[in-house]
């Protein structure tokens, strides 16, 4: 999956060129599929799918009809896209590059990569961290996805704006990072726009991988 701030990234821009009305809650939404307490929810809130040759995928159309009563909603709006945004991250980095963490010291390795850019991503888009939580979100239909753990988003996040890590990249570097956000960005804001329209224009299934190849 695509790190917090590069999400960040894509909800700022998005809620600027798309007109989304309450900003602070679109951006929550962007960020929260990944706000989890375990890694073995990270499937749940992200809506995969996982069919019995390998095939996974990122249901984000699920999502879109099981809220759909919701989906004028900004929360709801950004949780969407964070799913449509991981499905573009898996196509940059297995169909674009090659990339497969089958291992845990591959998947330790990118995970290096995310801390290193993090200091390179906020000064390149000037990011400030504009992240907020609602008092009452286990009041919404979305809280019955998993048990979001909110607080420490909140801690992580802020954490992201000020480290500093020294080291090298071994699978991500800053201009990779910029060429997914400009090839990504459009067709997510085309996305976005369909969605507020009250159309489609992405299927989750094209975005398909193997699980074998990962």
């Amino acid at each position: 999956m695509a790190q917090r701030t590069v999400h960040y990234v894509f909800g700022l821009q998005l809620a600027a060129s798309c007109g989304i009305d309450d900003i602070p809650r679109f951006l929550l939404g962007s960020l929260l599929p990944d706000a989890i307490r375990s890694k073995d929810e990270r499937d749940v809130t992200h809506y995969a799918f996982c069919g019995a040759d390998g095939t996974r995928y990122y249901e984000f159309d699920r999502f879109r009809r099981d809220f759909a009563d919701q989906m004028f909603d900004p929360l709801y709006l950004g949780y969407y896209m964070h799913l449509v945004e991981d499905s573009f991250y898996r196509a940059f980095c297995h169909r674009d590059y090659q990339f497969y963490f089958i291992k845990d010291e591959a998947v330790r390795a990118l995970h290096r990569d995310y801390h290193l850019l993090n200091p390179w991503l906020v000064k390149r888009y000037a990011l400030v961290n504009r992240l907020t939580l609602p008092s009452n979100f286990s009041d919404e239909p979305l809280a019955r996805i998993a048990d979001f753990d909110l607080r420490k988003l909140r801690e992580d996040f802020a954490q992201d704006f000020i480290e500093q890590p020294v080291g090298n990249f071994t699978y991500l570097c800053p201009s990779m990072i910029e060429t997914f956000i400009e090839r990504y960005l459009p067709q997510a804001e085309a996305e976005l726009r369909a969605v507020l329209e009250g159309q489609e224009f992405l299927r989750a299934a094209d975005f398909a991988w193997r699980k074998t190849d990962e």
